[in-house]
């Protein structure tokens, strides 16, 4: 017969006596490694949700209709960075011409 003192016992150990339940193995790369040479049963799904609809983009086709278009409308000018509507032009044009904006 084996009897155990409780006392004598590392507290681990106790619990696990007192609970009558086997402990969980800790994780080591030797089984990790071994894991993964034998393949593994579950696979993780990693398919992406998102939280939100994607918006549709225009395609190449589209963007260069656009472009023609506002060529149409607006001049070539359009495609420069310094470029203004036709209203707002022709009062920069009229201001410069009067001499410029005075801050008095």
């Amino acid at each position: 017969m084996l009897h155990v003192v409780i006392q004598d016992v590392p507290s681990s150990a106790r619990a696990m006596i007192d609970e009558g339940q086997p402990r969980q193995r800790k994780g080591s790369i030797l089984r990790a490694a071994s894991a993964l040479a034998g393949g593994l049963d579950e696979q993780e799904n990693i398919t992406y949700t998102p939280l939100k609809a994607w918006t549709k983009q225009p395609t190449t086709c589209e963007l260069i209709h656009e472009k023609v278009v506002r060529r149409d409308r607006f001049g070539w000018e359009v495609d420069f960075q310094d470029f203004e509507m036709p209203f707002k032009k022709n009062v920069t044009n009229k201001i410069a011409e009067m001499g410029g904006l005075d801050d008095d």
